[in-house]
């Protein structure tokens, strides 16, 4: 398909692959360039083994810094063990395994 602008015919790419790559040859910015690579890069990732992408994820985890907001591992035991009280108590319902997924696939609010 081709365009005219200006008069003169322009040609369409007719592929995202076209369509990234006449992005990238017209920005000097290199951001087109970094998204595609950013993109070749996940698309590699996903076709890896289930095990390499695991290993990959913690090490990419790992890279990154605590949240600001992060507990320390005395106050993650304190909560643990607040929470093991709650449900000995019977102040709170434990979830099935199933409850569980279901709110990490769809959390509330």
């Amino acid at each position: 398909m081709t365009l005219k602008v200006g008069g003169a015919p322009h040609a369409l790419p007719s592929t995202s692959a076209e369509v990234m790559s006449t992005l990238a040859s017209r920005f000097t910015s290199g951001t087109v360039v970094f998204m595609r690579a950013l993109q070749d890069i996940e698309a590699a990732i996903l076709r890896l083994p289930e095990s390499d992408r695991l290993r990959l994820m913690a090490t990419l985890l790992g890279s990154l810094p605590p949240p600001p907001d992060a507990h320390t591992p005395d106050e993650m035991v304190a909560e643990a063990r607040r929470r093991d009280a709650e449900l000995e108590s019977g102040l709170a319902q434990p979830l099935s395994e199933e409850q569980f997924w279901a709110g990490v696939r769809h959390p509330r609010g």
